[in-house]
């Protein structure tokens, strides 16, 4: 009786782990940055667009305050980000996005 116990309390154990490990092995990975103008300042409102490269999908967001855009969940391959704001040259620019990364576009207008 009590090996039996033990042998389920080592079965709930091991169940109880597998959402652990699995959370852990990221596959996804994440495009940030922040766009400014040339003199440095930091631009809010500017479209920003992310453009799967493989899969000709694409994103869309608009930096926040502080200038800042996030695309997260992003599936491994490379991407194109697209900077567009009235009054301001559109910026393009490459990255390659790897399992589990966080890719750091900046962007200058």
């Amino acid at each position: 009786m009590q090996s039996s116990l033990r042998g389920v309390a080592l079965a709930v154990s091991v169940l109880l782990l597998i959402p652990v490990v699995a959370m852990a092995q990221t596959e996804s990975g994440k495009v940030t940055g922040t766009v400014t103008d040339q003199s440095g300042a930091v631009l809010p409102g500017v479209n920003v667009t992310l453009k799967s490269v493989e899969r000709a999908t694409t994103r869309t967001t608009v930096t926040n305050a502080q200038g800042e855009y996030v695309f997260a969940s992003l599936v491994p391959g490379n991407y194109e980000v697209v900077a567009e704001l009235s009054g301001f040259s559109t910026k393009q620019t490459r990255t390659l996005v790897s399992v589990g990364s966080t890719v750091a576009v900046n962007v200058q207008m």
